[in-house]
């Protein structure tokens, strides 16, 4: 009797940590089409965010191609990709970096 009684504490300590809330996961505040591409991918910006806003372009190595700064609301940019491969744009919105990859198929 006194196994069950264990087991079942157990069981209702393990439900209810597993049943507090996730935290909050960070969205990306842009867009990337098409993905995958053939050589060319446009970036939107879609956040609601002002302030110092940038977006960068990295090759596969990581190396950074270009980045242009001053990047806002409802802005779209359209980066030449060298190489088939992935890339990485990655957003900046004050201190906090967002990065999605891109397959380029060409």
């Amino acid at each position: 009797m006194r196994q069950k009684i264990t087991v079942l504490v157990l069981l209702a300590l393990l439900a209810v940590s597993c049943n507090k809330d996730a935290p909050d996961l960070k969205e990306n505040p842009f867009a990337l089409f098409p993905n995958p591409c053939r050589g060319q991918v446009s970036v939107v910006f879609t956040g609601q965010q002002t302030g110092d806003i940038s977006c960068s372009l990295f090759d596969p190595a990581g190396s950074l191609i270009i980045r242009v700064d001053d990047f806002g609301p409802a802005q779209q940019i359209s980066l030449a990709l060298g190489t088939a491969g992935i890339y990485y744009v990655e957003v900046t919105v004050g201190n906090v970096s967002y990065r999605e990859k891109v397959l380029n198929l060409d």
